[in-house]
């Protein structure tokens, strides 16, 4: 007999359903975390990127799964590509084995297709040790391939040098231009990179569920005023944390002495996009991000970069190689396969 539930669109009137499921259905992953939402759900959800759409599993009146799937443009294999990203696919740890997450992911390939057409880039970030999501999506992926590294760099607990010749400062708005220009040549090869111009860029930083921004852009420029670096940082602390249950115990020893993880258990991240430098500005890059982490660190505990540890990215961020941090591999149905040499930017 078929296990009874039913899947429909997801509403703002889910937050609280959805609010409760994912505090009872953490990743399963090397590390088991999960959100703790600060304002609703669904406009956590909206504030991502992308246009969004969601859906839920109903058993009953019950709310025991959700999925959302982000869609865009991206670049992929030389050539432009319309996306549909699969995110925050859970299923309550009491109805799993039902089909559930497959009728999920299976809704959400569907909408992908209606809305984007035949040629569209289905992906999922998949957590490393997460075997219950990777068979999933051995179901419908045709790839699960690439290595993208999660890094939860803390704060500084100490200022950074001052560099005479450099200064960080907010971007103006007549600089977003030349902003998205510099990051269309730094990741001009990249897979999965979403080109920006200064309207994207304005869009993004405009972006926000709450009365203040959440999204702000942070530059290098040295004397004469020339942009050497540029950062991008999404306060998501303020809109959601995220709570650590379980971490394997090589990362607890580790996280004694480098503390990413809070005493709380409480992640509250400041997350990294649009990360570029100049080819011969690579200090200027590290003062950038030095300088980010101790002049924002009473607005989150740790600086989250998602990236393809084969870039430069890795240089910026100097981690040490104790550091803790997870890996994703990408799930992917596409009309050509990803190629495992070209190097990625993930969407997450």
């Amino acid at each position: 007999m078929a296990y009874p539930f039913s899947l429909r669109q997801m509403t703002s009137e889910d937050s609280s359903a959805l609010k409760t499921l994912t505090e009872q259905s953490p990743d399963g992953g090397t590390i088991t975390f999960g959100p703790r939402f600060h304002i609703p759900a669904y406009d956590v959800y909206a504030s991502r990127h992308g246009e969004m759409l969601g859906v839920v599993a109903i058993t009953g009146q019950a709310v025991v799964g959700s999925a959302r799937i982000s869609f865009g443009e991206c670049q992929f294999e030389g050539g432009a590509q319309p996306y549909a990203l699969l995110s925050s696919l859970m299923v309550h740890p009491d109805h799993r084995r039902q089909g559930i997450a497959n009728a999920l992911a299976q809704w959400g390939l569907q909408q992908a297709s209606e809305r984007k057409g035949n040629d569209v880039i289905y992906l999922a970030d998949i957590q490393k040790g997460n075997t219950a999501s990777i068979a999933s999506a051995k179901k419908w992926a045709k790839q699960i391939s690439g290595r993208v590294i999660t890094s939860p760099v803390p704060m500084r607990s100490k200022p950074v040098a001052t560099d005479a010749g450099i200064t960080i400062r907010a971007a103006a708005a007549n600089e977003l231009e030349i902003i998205a220009q510099h990051l269309n040549s730094f990741y001009q090869d990249y897979n999965f990179y979403r080109p920006q111009t200064a309207d994207s860029l304005q869009a993004w930083l405009s972006k926000t569920p709450l009365d203040t921004p959440v999204n702000h852009y942070m530059v290098a420029v040295d004397r004469s005023n020339r942009i050497l670096a540029g950062i991008g940082i999404k306060e998501e602390g303020r809109l959601m944390s995220l709570h650590i249950s379980g971490v394997p115990p090589l990362i607890r020893l580790a996280n004694l002495m480098l503390k990413v993880i809070p005493p709380d258990n409480e992640m509250r991240n400041l997350n990294v996009d649009k990360l570029w430098f100049l080819p011969d500005q690579l200090n200027a890059a590290r003062y950038l991000w030095q300088t980010v982490r101790w002049e924002w660190r009473e607005r989150g505990s740790s600086l989250v970069c998602n990236y393809d540890p084969r870039s430069p990215i890795p240089q910026i961020l100097q981690t040490p190689p104790w550091m803790p941090t997870t890996s994703v591999s990408i799930a992917l149905r596409s009309p050509n396969p990803m190629s495992e040499t070209r190097l990625i930017d993930p969407i997450i």
